[in-house]
């Protein structure tokens, strides 16, 4: 595993979080992202969005290792933050109900001005996941930490909750007969409960479709169509 650096202006507020959690009732950090308690130690791990985590704190220190497949240490680095923001949630007991409706981005809070993240992030699915086949989609989807769920009118879609209040639901529609692909991202309204910040979502979402993607090329041996990454 490699070592994570944690910004010094986090590590005391997350040390504190992380003791509270592993100390009290050990479904707090499931709750936050699917983690478990360590045994033996103070800590937890975690498998989020495809990385695998560890993190294990002492009286003064907080310390972070990861494992990415993709290796992209820029991802591991941005999403640890939002880990311990959904951790901080659920110990102040916000915590979402699901179960209820998929909406739209500008049905969020804040979400009429992350339109066009939305639209970029939805070309790049359907100009990159043209021609698609479903059993490597179903791959990547696993390697992803989410699950295939049916869809009425789509080739494929999947799920995916890499954290409490954060529930993503990608459809993907195959072009035929001169209609060029086409694919939707809508959300769990429960965020809205739990107050996560849109720009939180958006990030989340961005690295949930950009790896989504690369996961599948992975599994799938296919190169790029016309972009790299959703980043570029």
């Amino acid at each position: 595993m490699k070592r994570l650096e944690i910004p010094r202006e986090y590590l005391e507020k997350f040390n504190v979080s992380v003791k509270s959690a592993v100390s009290g009732d050990p479904g707090i950090i499931k709750s936050a992202f699917g983690g478990e308690i360590l045994k033996g130690c103070i800590g937890f791990e975690a498998s989020v969005l495809g990385i695998k985590y560890q993190v294990l704190v002492s009286d003064d220190s907080l310390e972070v290792f990861f494992i990415d497949p993709l290796e992209r240490d820029v991802d591991a680095s941005k999403l640890i933050i939002y880990m311990f923001n959904a951790l901080e949630r659920v110990l102040a007991g916000r915590v979402a109900s699901y179960g209820r409706r998929l909406v739209g981005i500008a049905q969020l809070k804040g979400g009429s001005s992350a339109q066009l993240y939305e639209k970029r992030m939805i070309n790049y699915l359907a100009v990159e996941m043209d021609g698609s086949g479903i059993p490597e989609v179903e791959r990547a989807v696993n390697a992803l930490g989410g699950r295939m769920i049916s869809h009425q009118t789509a080739t494929w879609s999947f799920e995916v909750n890499p954290l409490n209040g954060v529930r993503i639901m990608v459809a993907f529609w195959q072009g035929e007969d001169g209609i060029p692909s086409g694919a939707s991202i809508l959300f769990g309204d429960e965020s809205i409960d739990v107050d996560i910040p849109i720009e939180e979502i958006i990030v989340v979402t961005e690295m949930t479709i950009d790896r989504f993607v690369e996961f599948y090329r992975r599994v799938s041996g296919r190169k790029p169509k016309l972009f790299r990454s959703l980043y570029l």
